[in-house]
């Protein structure tokens, strides 16, 4: 079979990350040959995509209500021809209007709860944003969905229930459920994983610095743990455009010796290594891959309710779920934790063992059955 993925670009990203995990899985396949098609040709992923075929499309953004002709992505499905079009990120699935016209299968995959999909309020009308989202979102339903039969990938049941509300009645039988999944042997530790009470704890927390992500609760977390004389450090990985607020908001609480920035690493699995608990302060989360790869680490995690990642999440067993964003609740829970290694080690233990369920291996599996029942369908 043949699979071709679309995606905006490889920026660093989960749904980016995500992606390339799987197509070098399916890469090690005889039975699928695939190609990435990267519409605005950024990668920073490099050693990670180095032995698979990517294509830069050179896509141009189109003014309104104007038909976009991408030329590189026409030759690229004359040349290719897919029996599949997989597709991640809403412009991804935009630009498949441009294909209607071939013998192609779609799948259109929600790494979350797509916004351009949301159903639209009277006032909405009045933000362009989101009247533009309505505009695209309408053609995409009119002229495809209407008459091609797609089918939709979802990543956690808060993004299912969210996809059963807005894609049309005729497709809602077409939502698979596939969680995220990662190489587990990239973060398993190579030792085991050791704590001492009374070594510095050392808190990590990885994602893109943008409002949902939250970092600047971790200014409330550190002046909390300060008060208790904990020692503490705690390493934000990543990079965005609220980086250098959150950097500002650290050192007007000179808060700089126990909270650092890092910005975008290639090796995440070493600083999971050599941490000690994982902190997640999303107030949205689809799904939560970057805490899979913190309990494969060995890592206990104590998360914020994003909606998306309460699956992951088991109080007392790999972590602590926390429904409201309290400072002292979050504190509560790291003294805790830090302070009982018998606590720690059950915790960690459980998360290694929790994060098995998401081997890439087997959820590669389960793309392939996908694709194969979508190929035999009329």
């Amino acid at each position: 079979m043949k699979i071709l993925f679309l995606i905006t670009d490889l920026s660093k990203g989960g749904a980016e990350r995500i992606l390339l995990t799987l197509c070098q899985n399916l890469n090690k396949r005889d039975d699928v040959e695939l190609v990435i098609g990267n519409l605005y040709g950024a990668n920073l992923y490099k050693q990670l995509s180095s032995n698979l075929r990517i294509v830069d499309l050179n896509y141009k953004t189109n003014k309104l209500f104007e038909k976009s002709y991408t030329p590189e992505l026409h030759k690229l499905i004359e040349e290719f021809n897919p029996d599949i079009v997989h597709t991640n990120r809403f412009l991804a699935e935009y630009i498949t209007l441009e294909l209607l016209s071939y013998n192609l299968k779609f799948v259109c995959h929600f790494h979350d709860n797509i916004i351009q999909f949301k159903k639209i309020k009277f006032l909405d009308l009045f933000s362009k944003k989101k009247l533009l989202n309505f505009i695209e979102k309408t053609q995409i339903y009119r002229l495809k969905y209407k008459h091609h039969n797609t089918h939709f990938v979802s990543i956690s049941e808060d993004t299912t229930k969210y996809m059963n509300q807005v894609l049309p009645s005729n497709l809602k039988g077409n939502i698979v459920l596939i969680e995220n999944s990662i190489d587990l042997n990239n973060f398993r530790t190579k030792e085991k994983r050791k704590f001492n009470t009374s070594d510095k704890l050392n808190l990590i927390n990885v994602g893109s610095f943008q409002n949902k992500k939250n970092q600047t609760f971790f200014i409330d977390i550190a002046i909390e743990l300060k008060k208790r004389n904990i020692d503490f450090m705690i390493n934000l990985i990543g990079d965005g455009e609220l980086r250098k607020e959150v950097e500002n908001r650290i050192a007007d609480n000179q808060l700089e010796d126990m909270i650092k920035t890092h910005g975008i690493v290639d090796n995440v699995e070493e600083w999971m290594e050599n941490s000690n608990i994982y902190v997640h302060t999303a107030w949205y989360e689809p799904f939560g891959l970057v805490l899979i790869e913190a309990m494969a680490s060995g890592l206990p995690c104590i998360s914020l309710d994003g909606k998306g990642n309460q699956d992951l999440i088991e109080n007392d067993y790999n972590g602590y779920f926390i429904g409201n964003q309290d400072p002292q609740l979050f504190a509560d829970k790291i003294d805790e934790i830090s302070k009982n290694e018998e606590l720690y080690y059950k915790l960690s233990k459980n998360a290694e063992k929790f994060s098995l369920k998401f081997n890439i291996e087997e959820k590669t599996q389960d793309y392939v059955d996908l694709y194969t029942s979508i190929i035999q369908q009329n």
